[in-house]
């Protein structure tokens, strides 16, 4: 007697929709990571010792900062007392540059 396992076949099917689904989720949390953002390219161009205020995803501001550097994906920025903040430049949603008067 041939019996069947109507459970089995709903199991592999799910089972390979959960595989296709976490291979998805996966590329594209690699090319939303990988890619860099218009903050970083604009960051890229601001000259070293110029006062801003920058806007974090979180909605923290950090005002009147000395931006330094750009290493790879990592803003440098100096606080008055001359300490170092360092911010991946995917978290900032926007900075306003500072003129000075």
């Amino acid at each position: 007697m041939n019996h069947k396992n109507p459970h089995k076949s709903a199991e592999s099917s799910h089972s390979s929709a959960e595989s296709s689904h976490s291979s998805s989720t996966k590329s594209s949390h690699k090319s939303k990571s990988s890619k860099k953002s218009c903050i970083c390219k604009q960051l890229k161009k601001l000259e070293c010792g110029t006062k801003v205020d920058v806007f974090l995803s979180g909605g923290q501001i950090l005002a009147n900062k000395t931006f330094e550097e750009l290493d790879s994906c990592c803003a440098v920025f100096k606080d008055s007392m001359h300490n170092k903040i360092i911010v991946d430049c995917k978290k900032i949603d926007a900075f306003r540059e500072k003129k000075s008067k």
